[in-house]
């Protein structure tokens, strides 16, 4: 009881209001009824440097004069009287690191930006690729800049882009997604507005056993499953997750409740995280890439039924239009990766693009480089064995 009055205590020393700050700072105190956080996502790891914007690290037996030294001289005021430092200790000494980071993100700047390495960003969310083959080449520039029209964001627009790509497996599919975020969104992805995922990578992943919940072959006992929206929760959960790691900060899970508040605060964050300006040439519009889709689409939704042919929806295309309109999503994959473009709704409310190149000239390119590879396996296997 004592302990709870003086941490009480300590948030009103510094800052007045602390649920007011909460809900500006988008970070939950610990003892607000906030969902609890789900873990991190299985490629990240925690960073243990010290940061003034982060008590996580912050040694456990530093006073108020050690924490003045790290947090005064990153103050969005130096002119308003300074936050009390006795009571940030005070709440360091009990553990509450979440009270501390809501309070002090709300007087000091926001850490300055650090752009996220495309090429390494991108090799630890994808699966491992073969390097691109020449004749694969062209393909790739062609697919490239016809899937950039198709997925530009249309200001005002009540339809989402949908763009689709399926090739057969060893096709250089993963290499095209690598391909087109450095040609063409590296910028948008330098500052955190690009997420990439592989689905099979990410089968264990929080966000994909939400929209998994919706297989029309599982079952759930909870009483209100019918009210809720499985595969909108997951794509929520996507992006708060991603936006915790790129800016570094906590994201409260309530703000991140539906597609179109979760994109609002994607946007808003990664502007203050990396300081981007409405008046940038540069595109920098929100996109998600996912890539070994047909994961998703051999799972048929519980209840979403195409019109006219009564076939249920597969998953894939159940989180493609959770995506909320105008923005975009890219869905790379093999086999059954597609999107039904005979449903009138489902082409009322979507502009979907399938850039598969599904052509003669397209096959002739796979089955060169497929060709290739056989002839590069079989000469190794004649060399090995003379060499034997």
């Amino acid at each position: 009881m004592r302990q709870t009055l003086v941490r009480n205590h300590a948030i009103r020393a510094c800052s007045g209001s602390a649920s007011l700050v909460a809900d500006r700072c988008n970070v939950p105190l610990p003892s607000s009824s906030d969902d609890q956080r789900p873990a991190a996502p299985h490629w990240w790891r925690p960073n243990t440097r010290i940061k003034y914007f982060d008590a996580t690290a912050w040694p456990k037996h530093w006073s108020a004069t050690e924490i003045e030294g790290l947090v005064k001289k990153n103050l969005l005021d130096l002119s308003a009287p300074p936050p009390n430092y006795n009571s940030l200790a005070s709440l360091l000494h009990m553990g509450d690191i979440d009270a501390i980071n809501v309070l002090v993100r709300d007087i000091t700047a926001p850490p300055s930006p650090t752009a996220i390495d495309v090429k390494r960003f991108l090799e630890t969310c994808l699966h491992n690729a073969e390097p691109t083959s020449a004749v694969m080449l062209p393909l790739q520039e062609r697919v490239s800049t016809t899937l950039d029209r198709a997925l530009a964001l249309q200001t005002g627009s009540n339809k989402r882009n949908i763009g689709v790509y399926s090739a057969p497996q060893g096709s250089g599919k993963t290499q095209l997604v690598k391909s087109f975020v450095e040609q063409k969104r590296a910028e948008a992805m330098k500052c955190g507005r690009v997420i990439v995922r592989c689905c099979k990578n990410d089968a264990g992943a929080l966000w994909m056993t939400r929209v998994l919940e919706e297989d029309s072959t599982t079952s759930s006992n909870s009483p209100n499953k019918a009210t809720t929206n499985s595969v909108q929760n997951g794509l929520c959960e996507l992006i708060r997750s991603h936006v915790e790691f790129v800016t570094g900060c906590p994201q409260r899970p309530s703000h991140y409740a539906n597609p179109q508040t979760a994109y609002a605060t994607w946007i808003s964050e990664t502007a203050r995280c990396f300081k981007i300006t409405t008046d940038s040439n540069v595109n920098v519009d929100p996109l998600i890439v996912l890539d070994t889709c047909e994961f998703l689409a051999q799972h048929s939704h519980k209840t979403l039924v195409h019109k006219p042919s009564q076939t249920p929806y597969t998953l894939l295309e159940a989180l493609c239009l959770s995506v909320p309109s105008p923005h975009s999503i890219f869905a790379v994959g093999c086999g059954a990766c597609s999107i039904d473009t005979t449903d009138p709704v489902m082409l009322a409310i979507a502009n979907v693009r399938d850039v598969s190149d599904n052509n003669q000239r397209h096959k002739d390119v796979i089955l060169k480089k497929q060709q290739h590879n056989q002839e590069s396996k079989w000469s190794l296997e004649v060399e090995l064995s003379v060499n034997q």
